[in-house]
Protein backbone atom coordinates (compact mmCIF):
# COMPACT_ATOMS: atom_id res chain seq x y z
CA UNK A 1 0.00 0.00 0.00
CA UNK A 2 1.18 3.55 -0.76
CA UNK A 3 0.01 6.75 0.94
CA UNK A 4 0.41 10.33 -0.24
CA UNK A 5 0.22 13.21 2.23
CA UNK A 6 -0.72 16.57 0.72
CA UNK A 7 -0.29 19.55 3.03
CA UNK A 8 -2.38 22.64 2.25
CA UNK A 9 -2.73 26.22 3.41
CA UNK A 10 -6.45 26.98 3.18
CA UNK A 11 -7.63 30.51 4.04
CA UNK A 12 -10.60 30.45 6.42
CA UNK A 13 -12.87 32.05 3.82
CA UNK A 14 -12.10 29.18 1.39
CA UNK A 15 -12.34 26.22 3.78
CA UNK A 16 -15.92 25.23 3.00
CA UNK A 17 -15.34 25.45 -0.77
CA UNK A 18 -12.05 23.57 -0.48
CA UNK A 19 -13.63 20.73 1.52
CA UNK A 20 -16.48 20.41 -0.97
CA UNK A 21 -14.02 20.38 -3.86
CA UNK A 22 -11.78 17.85 -2.10
CA UNK A 23 -14.74 15.53 -1.43
CA UNK A 24 -15.89 15.66 -5.06
CA UNK A 25 -12.33 15.27 -6.33
CA UNK A 26 -11.37 12.33 -4.14
CA UNK A 27 -14.60 10.50 -4.94
CA UNK A 28 -14.11 11.08 -8.67
CA UNK A 29 -10.48 9.87 -8.55
CA UNK A 30 -11.44 6.84 -6.47
CA UNK A 31 -14.17 5.89 -8.94
CA UNK A 32 -12.21 6.49 -12.16
CA UNK A 33 -8.47 5.96 -11.59
CA UNK A 34 -6.93 2.51 -11.29
CA UNK A 35 -5.27 1.98 -7.93
CA UNK A 36 -6.88 4.96 -6.16
CA UNK A 37 -8.47 3.99 -2.85
CA UNK A 38 -9.74 7.39 -1.67
CA UNK A 39 -8.47 9.82 0.93
CA UNK A 40 -9.25 11.52 4.21
CA UNK A 41 -8.73 15.08 5.39
CA UNK A 42 -7.40 16.31 8.73
CA UNK A 43 -6.98 19.76 10.24
CA UNK A 44 -4.09 20.98 12.41
CA UNK A 45 -5.06 21.53 16.05
CA UNK A 46 -3.18 24.82 16.45
CA UNK A 47 -3.56 26.17 12.91
CA UNK A 48 -6.98 25.62 11.37
CA UNK A 49 -5.72 26.99 8.05
CA UNK A 50 -3.42 23.97 7.69
CA UNK A 51 -5.10 20.85 6.31
CA UNK A 52 -3.68 17.56 5.15
CA UNK A 53 -5.33 15.21 2.72
CA UNK A 54 -4.00 11.67 2.88
CA UNK A 55 -4.63 9.52 -0.16
CA UNK A 56 -4.29 5.76 -0.25
CA UNK A 57 -3.14 3.92 -3.37
CA UNK A 58 -2.48 0.30 -4.26
CA UNK A 59 0.99 1.25 -5.50
CA UNK A 60 3.40 4.13 -5.99
CA UNK A 61 3.45 3.41 -9.71
CA UNK A 62 -0.32 3.91 -10.01
CA UNK A 63 -0.12 7.20 -8.11
CA UNK A 64 2.79 8.39 -10.29
CA UNK A 65 0.83 7.57 -13.44
CA UNK A 66 -2.01 9.72 -12.12
CA UNK A 67 -0.16 12.66 -10.56
CA UNK A 68 1.37 13.94 -13.79
CA UNK A 69 -2.02 15.33 -14.81
CA UNK A 70 -3.54 16.01 -11.37
CA UNK A 71 -3.04 19.80 -11.25
CA UNK A 72 -4.50 20.29 -14.70
CA UNK A 73 -7.12 17.58 -14.30
CA UNK A 74 -9.10 16.33 -11.33
CA UNK A 75 -7.28 18.30 -8.60
CA UNK A 76 -7.25 21.62 -10.48
CA UNK A 77 -10.25 23.10 -8.63
CA UNK A 78 -8.74 22.35 -5.20
CA UNK A 79 -5.75 24.51 -6.12
CA UNK A 80 -8.04 27.51 -6.66
CA UNK A 81 -9.05 27.45 -2.97
CA UNK A 82 -5.75 26.54 -1.31
CA UNK A 83 -1.99 26.65 -1.64
CA UNK A 84 -0.35 23.24 -1.70
CA UNK A 85 2.56 23.34 0.73
CA UNK A 86 4.02 19.87 0.19
CA UNK A 87 3.45 16.37 -1.16
CA UNK A 88 5.15 13.34 0.35
CA UNK A 89 4.78 9.64 -0.38
CA UNK A 90 4.96 6.82 2.16
CA UNK A 91 4.96 3.04 1.94
CA UNK A 92 2.66 1.38 4.43
CA UNK A 93 4.59 -1.02 6.64
CA UNK A 94 1.65 -2.07 8.75
CA UNK A 95 -1.90 -1.10 9.65
CA UNK A 96 -3.43 -1.88 13.01
CA UNK A 97 -6.32 0.57 12.79
CA UNK A 98 -9.81 -0.78 13.20
CA UNK A 99 -12.60 -0.09 10.69
CA UNK A 100 -15.16 2.46 11.79
CA UNK A 101 -18.92 2.20 11.55
CA UNK A 102 -19.24 5.69 10.05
Amino acid sequence: MFHVVYKWFVPSKNKSAFLKSWEQTTNHIHETVDGALGSFCIEAVDDTNTLMTIARWHSREQWEAFIGTAKTGPMRKMHTFAKQISVDGYYELGDHTKPTDT
